[in-house]
Order: structure tokens, then sequence, then C-alpha cells
């Protein structure tokens, strides 16, 4: 999704809703989680919309993977402006977040 294909509070506002996997995704799942068989990789996915996590009382976001540094990094180099690109960056709008990255390059919570 291009940054500019939806507002800032229009993505914040996202329920739950079941979504169809993109060609690429299905791809990588294959190669990454199926062994090479496609015919066990889901078309559709499941996902939780902005609205009931930013709705939550606490929420905790674990990062493990080297592949999320980046990511991470990005939010932080925004200041806390949450962006649909980043989807994560929504957290720093919430009262009582925790994220935890386990290689210690970043661990940051709020107060």
């Amino acid at each position: 999704m291009r940054e500019d294909e939806i507002s800032v509070e229009a993505f914040g506002a996202l329920p739950t809703r079941v979504l169809p996997l993109s060609k690429e995704t299905i791809e990588q799942n294959t190669a990454v989680t199926a062994g090479g068989d496609s015919s066990l990789v889901p078309r559709y996915a499941a996902t939780m919309g902005m609205a009931p996590i930013l709705a939550a009382k606490k929420c905790l976001l674990l990062a493990c993977f080297k592949e999320q540094t980046a990511p991470l990094t990005a939010i932080f180099a925004r200041g806390g402006e949450p962006t649909p690109f980043l989807p994560a960056s929504y957290l720093w709008r919430h009262h009582d977040y925790h994220l935890i990255y386990t290689t210690d390059k970043i661990a940051i919570e709020s107060e």
C-alpha cells in the first residue's frame, strides 16, 4: 500500500477484516514456510484493524527478526507521527504500549 492511498485517520479507524493475500505474499510464504508447496499456503488472512488494537488497555509489540530493524528505525525517525505505511507507528498514540526487540538493538517502553 502506498502511503497516500489512505489517510492516517482512516487507517487508524479500520476494523478487523479478512483480506486476500497478494501473489507476492503467497510466493514468499510458499518458499519460507510451506517447503515450496503453494497448496499449503492460505489465500486469505484475518487482519486486526488499528481501531481494535488501539482500543486495547495495553499493547505489546514483540520484534525478533533482523528484517524488523529497518521498519522500527523508520518509525522512530518519524518522531511518533503515524503512517499507514508503517502500521506499528500507530502505537505511539497508545497510552500503554511496550516494544521489545530481542536483539537488544532497540528497547523502548512508553510510560
